[in-house]
């Protein structure tokens, strides 16, 4: 299982978390038919963006067509761990999506470190860590 993030999307990842700090940033991950895979940041409608992330449903709806208008699939979601480390949380088990990679940016005030890529079982409910780039 791999996961193919370009230097500039792991970069926008990284960036995305650094300006959400100290909350948790979120987005989705889209990938186009020659398999490049692009991030698209979303508003984090958490109630406790400290330590949480949710997406609107208005937002992913948005995503569904603007993705498809543009012949983009939804491969993934993506969102930061503020001064944690990027491994999958008891919430994450909650809100992840089968067959969807999860990617977890771990972020400090001192900025933000290699993502992580996770796929989920939902019939085991674990995460397998898939390899990146």
């Amino acid at each position: 299982m791999r996961l193919e993030l370009g230097p500039e999307t792991v970069e926008a990842l990284r960036a995305h978390a650094v300006r959400a700090f100290p909350e948790e940033c979120c987005g989705a991950l889209l990938v186009d038919a020659a398999g490049t895979v692009t991030a698209r940041p979303l508003e984090n409608g958490a109630p406790e963006r400290r330590h949480g992330f949710l997406v609107a449903a208005r937002d992913y709806l948005s995503l569904e067509r603007d993705a498809d208008a543009r012949g983009l699939a939804l491969c993934g979601f993506y969102h930061s761990h503020p001064d944690a480390a990027a491994v999958p949380s008891a919430a994450d088990v909650d809100a992840a999506w089968p067959r969807l990679w999860t990617v977890i940016v771990p972020v400090t005030a001192s900025g933000a470190a290699a993502p992580r890529a996770f796929l989920f079982d939902d019939t085991t409910r674990t995460f397998t860590e898939g390899a990146l780039p």
